[in-house]
This record gives C-alpha cells, structure tokens and sequence, in this order.
C-alpha cells in the first residue's frame, strides 16, 4: 500500500454474498472512495459490469450529501460503461487498468489518482489549512509524499540507498530509495 487509505470492505467476483448482501455491506460502511478494478484490457466484462450495477444501486439509495467518490481502473475496455452506471450517481475518475494484462501490474496511475483525492478531500479539509496554503504556491502533500521525496533527495546526494522509516500517530511508512528508484509501503494499522 502506497497511500493512505484502508479497505473497509470488498465485493469481489467470487464473492459468496448475494447482491443484497453486497448492497447491505456498502451502505453499511459509508465509504469515501469506491476502488473498482477488474479484468484485463480486453478480456472477459459482463462479471464487472454486474458489479459496477450493484455499486450503482448502493449509490442510489446513499444520502446524496455523503457519496463517495468513484475510481475505475479496471478493464479499459469497460471505461463508458463505468461512467454510464456510475457517472450520475457518484463522481466517476478514470485511471490505467491495473492489471492490463496478466503479466503486467500498473499502479502509478491509480495511485496518484487516490492521492489526489486525499488531497483534496483530507488536506484541504484541515483546521486553518487556508492560512498554511498562503505561505507558499505549492500544493499540500501527505506526509507519506513528502518524506518520500526527502529521501528521494537524500539518496542522490549519498549516491546511494537510503531508508526510512515513519511511525505516526495514525500511520507507518517504510520508505526505501535509490538514485534510481523508491519503493514505499503504508500501513495505516501501524501508527
């Protein structure tokens, strides 16, 4: 896990729920972000899109005050249909599959996606955070983001691999990075 966020349910093609209990499952937990991914660029549909309808449903029947926010990285192929279920009921954005193929993993996209929505739904939602943000024109980062670009930073100037590691109040980070490259791990039940 590279962001901040905790899965607090999951609908899954094999799910042993019926869509009732899917349905019950969602209202229950209130979610602020639905994650829907699935299926390779082009492979098989109608099982995801089955459950993007269940989601949908759920949706439907949530306080319009209180819906989440909709993020698809799932079979590219099923992008309109996304956004044909979901899109009048809930925000719909759209990232890079996933899993474009099954020997392919593609997280990048996906992640930044979440990340901006933390962002903008966390950060900017900070006690006093309008007079931090007039100090300075850039945007606000978590803090996961910001130690990994101190490190990143600290890793060219050792020319070499460093480590860090962040335990908060709420979260721990493991933060590995090379000249070259940086691998992070989250833990939002460490903290």
């Amino acid at each position: 896990n590279t962001i901040y966020a905790e899965a607090i349910e999951q609908l899954s093609l094999v799910d042993s729920r019926d869509e009732k209990g899917q349905i019950d499952a969602i209202l229950a937990t209130t979610p602020d972000l639905i994650f829907i991914a699935g299926g390779t660029d082009g492979g098989a549909d109608e099982r995801l899109t089955r459950l993007m309808e269940t989601v949908g449903f759920s949706l439907s029947m949530m306080d319009t005050n209180r819906k989440p926010e909709i993020v698809f990285a799932g079979n590219s192929k099923l992008r309109e249909t996304a956004n044909r279920i979901l899109g009048d009921l809930a925000n719909v954005r759209v990232a890079e599959n996933v899993r474009p193929s099954l020997d392919a993993e593609q997280l990048h996209d996906a992640t930044g996606l979440i990340e901006s929505l933390y962002r903008k739904h966390k950060i900017r939602q900070m006690p006093n955070i309008e007079s931090v943000l007039q100090w300075t024109d850039l945007e606000p980062q978590a803090t996961s983001t910001a130690v990994a670009y101190m490190m990143d930073y600290f890793a060219q100037l050792q020319k070499g691999p460093v480590l860090c590691v962040d335990l908060g109040a709420q979260n721990g980070s493991l933060i590995s990075s090379t000249p070259k490259r940086r691998r992070q791990i989250i833990r939002t039940d460490l903290g």
